[in-house]
C-alpha cells in the first residue's frame, strides 16, 4: 500500500512538472500563410503543438498578395474559428505570448486580431 502511494505521488509530481516546465520553444498555435495557396481559405491547419484546424465558419477570408507579401485578408466581417480550445496552462491569469504580423488599411475603430474567447466577457 505504501509503495502505491509513493508511485502515485511521483506520477503526480511528474505530471505537474511537465506542465510547469513545458517546452516553450514549441508554439501552441503556429500558422504560416506562406504555405497556403492564394484564394478563398476554408480550412487552415495548425502546425503548433495543439494541432487542430481553423475554419472560416461560413465567411470568406482570402489569401492574397498585399504589397508583395502573401497575406490572409479579412473583409471586416470574416473570421476563423478553431476546433480546439485554449489549454488550462494559459487560461485565467496565467502568462502567454502572441506574435502577429498584421497590416491594416484603417487605424480607427476596434479590431480583434486574436481571441481565446467570446466578448464581452473578461477575456482576451
Amino acid at each position: 500500500m505504501f509503495s502505491k502511494r509513493i508511485a502515485a505521488v511521483i506520477l503526480l509530481i511528474s505530471f505537474l512538472a511537465s506542465i510547469v516546465f513545458a517546452d516553450v520553444s514549441k508554439p501552441l498555435v503556429y500558422l504560416d500563410i506562406g504555405e497556403v495557396n492564394e484564394g478563398a481559405l476554408g480550412v487552415w491547419e495548425n502546425a503548433g503543438s495543439l494541432k487542430g484546424t481553423f475554419h472560416n465558419d461560413g465567411t470568406n477570408p482570402q489569401v492574397k498578395i498585399i504589397d508583395g507579401v502573401k497575406a490572409l485578408v479579412f473583409s471586416g466581417k470574416d473570421h476563423m474559428t478553431s476546433d480546439f480550445t485554449a489549454p488550462a496552462t494559459i487560461t485565467g491569469d496565467k502568462p502567454w505570448t502572441c506574435v502577429v504580423r498584421a497590416y491594416s488599411t484603417q487605424v480607427s475603430g476596434e479590431r480583434t486580431i486574436f481571441s481565446w474567447a467570446n466578448r464581452p466577457l473578461n477575456c482576451l
